[in-house]
């Protein structure tokens, strides 16, 4: 079955070289179509693959998520000055809605008069130059009330520069407490 028939004026050579080309282009047709057929193969199991990490990230996420909602502090991040994650506990103690936070200056949920303790602590933790990583002071919580938070503290890098992360803790009552226990 070659492209050209033989006749008396075609040369072998030339019959040679028709049935090569043709042999040529059909053993490149058949290789094209196996790499064609594993390059599909291939792209159905990186899709599996995919498919199969974004379900466990996802996973992943809720249970963070999750674990970080439901503690009872109040976990927060701290970018520039600027809060970009709290948690409801952190939301709750200062009277917030999740609108009211993202965005939102750290110091103006501090009450005046330690403003600049705070301020001074969150710059001090962010550089590396406070070896204590805790504060106590006087926030202002629902209703413009204030309450006493113990404040603890860590620099890191999330991949975007420097943050600052922390738990507050409402410790009006145990201060409270302690005054009576004084007295």
């Amino acid at each position: 079955n070659s492209p050209l028939p033989l006749t008396g004026s075609t040369s072998a050579l030339e019959a040679v070289n028709a049935c090569v080309s043709y042999q040529i282009q059909r053993f490149t047709e058949q290789f094209q179509k196996m790499h064609e057929q594993a390059i599909r193969r291939y792209a159905e199991e990186l899709e599996v693959l995919i498919d199969q990490r974004t379900r466990e990230l996802a996973a992943s996420e809720q249970q963070y998520k999750t674990l970080v909602e439901e503690i009872n502090d109040g976990y927060f991040v701290v970018k520039n000055g600027k809060i970009i994650l709290a948690n409801q506990a952190f939301r709750a103690m200062h009277g917030l809605s999740p609108d009211q936070t993202a965005g939102r200056r750290f110091l103006s949920l501090a009450a005046v008069k330690d403003r600049s303790k705070v301020r001074q602590f969150l710059r001090e933790v962010r550089t590396g130059r406070r070896e204590t990583r805790t504060i106590d002071f006087t926030r202002m919580g629902p209703n413009s009330r204030p309450g006493l938070t113990e404040m603890k503290a860590k620099a890191v890098d999330l991949g975007e520069g420097p943050a600052v992360i922390g738990i507050c803790r409402d410790i009006t009552d145990r201060v409270e407490m302690e005054r009576r226990v004084r007295e």
